[in-house]
């Protein structure tokens, strides 16, 4: 009977602890980057790094924050015709074999551009390009 009461505890702890509620300092970060913000659900990434997945101006769209509401990153979802001429050509030119899964729009303090989820059989590439077209294979 303990056991079940030392279970039901620490159960309810784990609830209220992660019941996904970032700390202030992230909501205040991403209520100033994002004022208009609607359908916001907040999510922890890892012990350091807290999500929210939200609509903004008809788009979906995610971003991340540390845990002192740091802005990390931005993610929103692209489709082909979206992507500026060259990126698109540098793209289809160099990867023409592999099937396009998602592509994103990717902001953050060191990069901005575009994230591409390619596939080819059982082989997956994750590639990167700049505004201009410039590709690389982003390594894990």
């Amino acid at each position: 009977m303990e056991t079940l009461s030392l279970t039901m505890i620490l159960w309810a702890f784990c609830s209220i602890v992660f019941a996904g509620n970032p700390p202030q300092k992230v909501l205040q970060t991403f209520q100033n980057k994002f004022t208009n913000a609607k359908k916001i659900s907040w999510s922890k990434e890892d012990a350091s790094e807290w999500e929210a997945e939200f609509v903004l101006n008809d788009q979906k769209m995610s971003a991340s924050f540390d845990l002192d509401g740091n802005w990390l990153e931005t993610e929103r979802e692209l489709k082909l015709n979206d992507l500026p001429n060259s990126v698109k050509s540098a793209l289809l030119n160099k990867y023409s074999d592999y099937k396009i899964q998602e592509i994103e729009a990717i902001q953050s303090p060191s990069f901005d551009g575009y994230e591409f989820a390619l596939k080819k059989g059982s082989v997956k590439k994750e590639v990167l390009s700049d505004s201009q077209g410039n590709l690389t294979e982003k390594h894990e």
